[in-house]
């Protein structure tokens, strides 16, 4: 008997054939192939394309697969056109799908496909069989392709699932697939009727992930990589894209510190790595670098990829310190015209409202405040009795809101011309009165396929967006802010239909907030958009050129006017207006191989060049002094005193980048990279930086010695290191700066009667400036187990930030100041866990459930010269209002302050005395011991970074019914809360906890009483609040109507409802423990003064499509 030595000599044949091969190899090869195992016959590919020549065909499944074709060329009609269109299905199903049409058959070995002639096969006794697939839920599987194993023999199942098979073996194998479900084989022995019940495919290694510059199979991931599919946004209706991402990859942390309408979210992967740089990840849109993702709306989203260690974001270098998310839209794909709609109405409401004293109460602690100062009371028993509950300023500011998304997209085309077409509205109503977000948006993608080697590819994104009212704060103060302050029992309007203004009776009570919100308008309008033109050439099997061209344009318009006095002149009002454009180019030019080498060794190489320019041009108006406001800010002119300002700021970037990815017998990676930048940042000799990277991993689930043990179906260990960077300087940061202007001693005295200008340098040339640069190491460990229902991943990673920029002190005799000197160092540490678990799988049951764990650990290494540096501070008469501190050798985010340690108690009068308090007082400690409370007693009082963050995502289905439920928390941070503070220390406390203030009688209280010696200090730790919460952030629940798909021209009918930050477990006792005064700031994180409330959202949608 004849065998092959599997591969060996498998591959001296394919030599010698070149894949052409003779006829008598043909028959040596085709008598030979059935003693060859195909151990790999059951990996999946994905791959489309539509009525082109078997020869192209081939080179297209060789190309993303690594199987080579046999045939004979004298024998085989290579002109004869094929179509296939299969994602993540068996090669073997493929071929065979892709065959049927033609009077081919094949067979696989070892990595081999061997086309033959129809006829070559024997033909057996052949029966009719029938039969229908359907799915678990019992609906039936529309599609579903059935085939006869071995030949080309096929059909597909009708709209009931049915189909008929005529010619069929009595002992034939009947393969039943469809994408996205597990295939099946099924043995006949004779039966003429058989029923299928097909499964969901539960893990899907072969799955494509986008990533830098390219796209790769999940399981050929070397860098440690997140992705969000569309099936995951589509789970929960939102908004925007960052709440698509909340909770579904470890290591992102995402925060709403703003519950404003359209306002942003922040969002950090892996900790901070920058002092005075950004520390957001870098967007990227469809390739777009730095692409403003908020024109999207997530119902045109494909895919989001969250890149997090340095093999990963290397590709990105001097923008992929702080992560990369890479965000790819819908595109446009081959078939029938379909149109699909999706929306829903939202109704929210505050997320909570604090407790505030009353009109009666507010008045009776009014009066005991007197007394207690000695003075007497103001209100008399009986006018107390008649006062009632007033006004609780919060119900006049905030509201219910109502919220609408509606998106209709279109989508078909055949092969040579494809689209993808949407439109969407948006309108927010803020839960703040007289505020809203409106945003009107578009996507279109086109795909040309001009020839068979020769595609192009249109994407155009952008929206125009409305808003009003939507700044946090006012000249006067917030809206919300005011409505915790204000007496409730002032009214809103006075006798004469004016805003009340009360007298100094409450002493700085804050401004009227129903007049705060109808002041002035703030209203902000633009347009964004996005373009990017991209032409693909196959200029030989396996080498791909790519060259795009695109623009992100982004118009940022805004007007205000504020009355800065109410019932005052009109000559107080201030009108502002702004006018800004930013644009940025970018080239793209990519060379990419692909080729698999004797079946065992598979080469992926990148070479890429890249330029990008940014531009930002600004006006700004502040104009004061009108006669009249009649035209608002329609005429700025009509100001007596008006001031124009200006900007303009310029910088590019020039970039070579190349990578390897080498894979040897689909079990052992290896990938290299490097990118070089060169910024118009930086002066000559800092100009380039370089930034490489490296990464291998071992799939041991495909060594034998693991396969034997039956537990794994997937198990691969990863190991990376490399180095990325930051550009976090301006410009012109490089440059000699000059300043001019009054009162800087700069002007000068040419005669008696005039003052010239002066103007003379203000900060010295920098040109020692460099890059920021982040190295990073990263192992991780993926593994699936019971047949890949129970899968999850766990990461280490060390980062290191080193050239970290800090201002440091300049000589007076060099022009005073500060500089950025590349000086510091700072470290992140920490684990990820993410474990996923299919429980349930069963004809009316799917339940899979997901949770995520991350823990990071920053620390400050060096900062120069300096061992502490206070963030935007300086000391007063009495409070130190540097209220965050960086400490080498301590993270970022801690706070500074005094040591609350309650009040001083009746037995402790003698030692009060020393501090000239009495009990009653705050007592504070005393760490110098110099019986006197100042700076020099503070210290840090708590940590604005979280010990851990955490999420669990649960999915449950039940026949037509299915339910997404979403938790997310974070443990171990501390939040100051100066909501809290204002409240309690204004002259008139509006908090309930007055109520339990230190008496004679309440020794035990820790709220100070009122006295002429008391000293409440907003810089203490009396005001710090535990900030962990474990929040529902969403719960949705789903039908989709089946019927009307079988009986209808309605492919899908979905009917949803859902619920949004539905409750809160937390000790914190402001509206958002999420809240921060600080926007996005690292390094004075954790602070919230009241502002733009957390909403709770309850929305009805449905989905069509036809």
């Amino acid at each position: 008997m004849l065998t092959l030595n599997s591969r060996k000599d498998m591959n001296n044949i394919k030599m010698l054939s070149k894949k052409r091969i003779s006829f008598l190899s043909f028959i040596f090869l085709l008598l030979v192939s059935s003693y060859v195992h195909a151990d790999n016959a059951n990996e999946k590919i994905t791959v489309s394309f539509s009525k082109i020549p078997l020869s192209e065909a081939i080179k297209k499944i060789e190309s993303v697969s690594g199987y080579t074709f046999f045939y004979d060329v004298d024998k085989t009609d290579l002109k004869q056109e094929v179509s296939l269109r299969v994602n993540s299905q068996d090669i073997e199903m493929a071929i065979d799908r892709m065959l049927k049409p033609t009077n081919l058959q094949f067979e696989i070995n070892n990595r081999q496909i061997v086309l033959m002639p129809k006829q070559v096969r024997q033909a057996g006794p052949v029966q009719n069989v029938r039969g229908r697939v359907v799915d678990e839920n019992s609906e039936p599987v529309i599609g579903a392709n059935v085939s006869v194993k071995g030949t080309v023999n096929g059909t597909i199942t009708d709209a009931e699932g049915r189909f008929n098979l005529s010619n069929v073996p009595a002992n034939a194998i009947l393969q039943i697939s469809y994408i996205g479900m597990e295939s099946q084989e099924i043995a006949l022995k004779g039966n003429t009727a058989i029923n299928v019940v097909l499964k969901e495919d539960a893990v899907a290694l072969s799955d494509v992930v986008i990533v830098g510059y390219g796209v790769t199979k999940k399981a050929d991931l070397t860098g440690a990589v997140s992705s969000v599919s569309l099936d995951d946004v589509s789970r929960q209706p939102v908004l925007r894209i960052e709440e698509a991402l909340r909770g579904k990859a470890p290591g992102v942390q995402i925060t709403q510190t703003n519950g404003a309408p359209g306002s942003n979210m922040r969002i950090r992967i892996r900790g901070t790595n920058s002092v005075n740089g950004s520390n957001d990840p870098l967007y990227v849109v469809d390739g777009f670098l730095g692409a403003d993702y908020s024109m999207l709306n997530p119902n045109d989203i494909e895919s989001i990829t969250i890149l997090k260690d340095a093999s990963a974001t290397s590709m990105y270098g001097s923008q992929g310190s702080n992560g990369v998310v890479l965000i790819t839209t819908k595109s446009a794909k081959e078939g029938e015209m379909k149109v699909e709609y999706n929306g829903f109405v939202s109704f929210d409401q505050p997320f909570r409202k604090l407790d505030v004293l009353d009109a009666t109460q507010y008045r009776r602690v009014f009066n005991e405040r007197l007394m207690a100062l000695g003075n007497n009371p103001y209100y008399s028993e009986a006018e107390l009795a008649a006062t009632g509950k007033g006004i609780n300023w919060q119900d006049e500011v905030l509201r219910s809101a109502v919220s609408q998304n509606h998106q209709l997209a279109i989508s078909g085309g055949q092969s040579k011309i494809k689209y993808y077409l949407s439109a969407s509205y948006v309108n927010q109503e803020g839960v703040v009165e007289n505020s809203f977000h409106k945003k009107y948006g578009f996507t279109g993608n086109i795909t040309s396929k001009v020839r068979d080697n020769f595609d192009v590819v249109f994407n155009l994104n952008g929206n125009y967006y409305e808003s009003k009212n939507l700044n946090t704060a006012t000249y006067n103060g917030h809206p919300v802010s005011a409505a915790l302050l204000y007496p409730p029992d002032e009214r809103i309007f006075d006798d004469n239909g004016k805003y009340e203004t009360p007298g100094g009776l409450y002493g700085n009570v804050g401004t009227n907030p129903v007049w705060l919100l109808h002041n002035g308008d703030e209203d902000g309008y633009g347009f964004k958009v996005l373009a990017n033109l991209q032409l693909n050439w196959t200029i030989i099997d396996g080498l791909k050129l790519s060259v795009s061209g695109g623009a992100n344009l982004i118009s940022t318009k805004s007007t205000s006017l504020d009355l800065n006095n109410k019932n005052a002149s009109v000559t107080t009002a201030i009108a502002q207006a702004y006018d800004g454009m930013v644009v940025s180019y970018q080239n793209t030019n990519q060379l990419a191989y692909s080729k698999t080498f004797n079946g065992i060794h598979k080469l992926d190489a990148t070479l890429v060049y890249e330029q990008q320019k940014y531009i930002n041009r600004q006006l700004g108006a502040y104009v004061t002094g009108f006669s009249t406001i009649a035209l608002g800010v329609n005429n700025l002119g009509l100001g007596s005193n008006q001031t124009a300002s200006s900007g303009y700021t310029e910088w590019s970037l020039q970039s070579y980048l190349g990578r390897v990815n080498y894979t040897l017998m689909d079990r052992y990676l290896f990938t290299a990279s490097m990118r070089i930048d060169g910024s118009s940042k930086f002066t000559k000799g800092n100009k380039y930086g370089y930034f490489p990277s490296g990464a291998v991993a071992w799939r041991l689930s495909d060594e034998p010695f693991i396969k034997d043990l039956n537990i794994f179906r997937n198990l691969k260990l990863r190991g990376s290191y490399g180095h990325v960077g930051s550009q976090a300087i301006n410009p012109y940061a490089t440059l000699q700066k000059m300043s001019s202007g009054n009162g800087q001693g700069m002007n000068y005295h040419f005669d008696n009667t005039s003052t010239s200008i002066g103007v003379a340098p203000s900060t010295p040339a920098n040109q020692d400036l460099k890059w920021e640069t982040t190295q990073q190491t990263n192992v991780g460990l993926d593994f699936a187990v019971l047949n890949g229902r129970l899968s999850g991943a766990v990461d280490y990673y060390y980062k290191k930030t080193v050239d970290l920029l800090f201002n440091v002190s300049v000589p007076d005799y060099l022009y005073g100041g500060s500089v950025l000197k590349n000086v510091g160092s700072m470290r992140n540490k920490g684990w990820e866990f993410m474990l996923t678990g299919v429980l349930a799988d069963s004809k009316d049951w799917f339940v899979e459930t997901s949770a995520t764990l991350s823990l990071n650990r920053n620390k400050v290494l060096n900062m120069g010269e300096e061992e502490e540096i206070f963030v935007n501070s300086s000391y007063g008469s009495r409070v130190y209002t540097g209220y965050s501190v960086l400490h080498v050798g301590e993270p970022i985010g801690q706070m500074y302050g005094l040591q609350y340690l309650g009040t001083w108690k009746s037995n402790e009068a003698a030692e009060a005395a020393k501090y000239g308090a009495v009990p009653g007082d705050s007592k504070y400690a005393d760490l110098n011991g110099d019986n006197t409370i100042n700076g020099e007693d503070m210290s840090v009082i708590g940590h604005a970074l979280p010990k851990f963050t955490y999420s669990w995502n649960t999915t449950v289905s039940y026949k037509n019914w299915d339910l997404n439920v979403l938790f997310n928390g974070v443990q171990g941070n501390d939040i100051w809360n100066f909501t809290r503070a204002t409240m309690n220390t204004a002259y008139v406390p509006t908090d309930v906890a007055v109520l339990d203030r230190w008496s004679p009688t309440n020794e035990n209280s820790n709220y100070p009483e009122f006295s002429n010696s008391n000293r409440n200090e907003t810089q203490s730790d009396r005001w710090l609040e535990n900030g962990s919460y474990l929040r529902l952030s969403n719960l949705t629940l789903g039908y989709t109507f089946n019927q009307l798909k079988r009986n209808t021209f309605v492919q899908e009918a979905k009917l949803y409802v859902s619920a949004q930050n539905l409750f809160t477990i937390t000790k914190y006792s402001g509206y958002n423990p999420e809240s921060n005064m600080s926007g996005n700031s690292d390094t004075a994180f954790g602070y919230d003064a009241s502002g733009y409330p957390a909403v709770r959202s309850f929305m009805v949608g449905v989905k069509f499509a036809f």
